[in-house]
This record gives C-alpha cells, sequence and structure tokens, in this order.
C-alpha cells in the first residue's frame, strides 16, 4: 500500500528545507505531493533549497520567499497538529505551484482547493 509513495516521500525528506519551523510534515508533506505531479524535480528541489537559505535569484523565485516569511512569522502556530494544518498545508502547495510556474508572489494565500491532490490511483482522492 506505501509503495506507490515511497519514492516521493523520500525525495520529501532529502529535500526537506532545514530551519526552525521551515523543516516540518507540512512542508514535507506539500513537496511529496508536488513531486507526483511536478515533472522538473530540480526546479522543485530548487525549491525547498531557497526555503532554507532565504536567498532567491530572480521574481520567479518569490514563492519560496513568501512561504518562507509566512512560516517564520507564524512559527509554531502553523505547524503543529491542532492549529490548523490544514490552511498551512494548502498554503505550501499553493506557494510551490505559483513558484513552478515561475509566478510572481508577495505572501502566501489561501485557496479553496489542493494544487497537488492526492492522485486517483492511489484510491485517496475525492
Amino acid at each position: 500500500m506505501l509503495e506507490p509513495i515511497r519514492e516521493p516521500v523520500l525525495w520529501s525528506v532529502e529535500h526537506q528545507p532545514n530551519g526552525k519551523f521551515l523543516r516540518n510534515s507540512l512542508v514535507r508533506a506539500a513537496l511529496a505531493r508536488a513531486y507526483m505531479h511536478e515533472g522538473d524535480k530540480d526546479r522543485l528541489a530548487h525549491f525547498s533549497h531557497i526555503l532554507t537559505t532565504g536567498f532567491a535569484d530572480s521574481v520567479e523565485d518569490t514563492g519560496a520567499i513568501a512561504l518562507r516569511n509566512f512560516l517564520l512569522k507564524e512559527g509554531a502556530a502553523v505547524s503543529g497538529v491542532d492549529s490548523g494544518w490544514i490552511d498551512t498545508f494548502v498554503k505550501a502547495q499553493n506557494a510551490i505551484w505559483n513558484f513552478m510556474r515561475g509566478r510572481e508572489m508577495r505572501r502566501v494565500r489561501s485557496v479553496n482547493h489542493e494544487r497537488y491532490p492526492m492522485p486517483k490511483k492511489l484510491g485517496r482522492s475525492k
């Protein structure tokens, strides 16, 4: 049952950001979901690198900076299980999605859907 998600999960652990409030299960889960949908794995790894360092190369990289700023500002309030984690998870997906498309992003925003839903072949999609 876990075999279909093994590769994305291992990739997200290997490429997870470092730093307090940046390295958490919500960000890793969003990265793993993005891995299942996005073709450019190097660009996805670059997102994680910018999330760690805080240094962007261009406005096309601002999605990572926006998520970093949000996570650092909100801290533990958005990384715990009892803290509205779904909103943070969806915001992380949205930041990754915009980053992967090179869209400028000044701050993370909530959206009413997942940008990277669980693939239907895994049997958990709506």
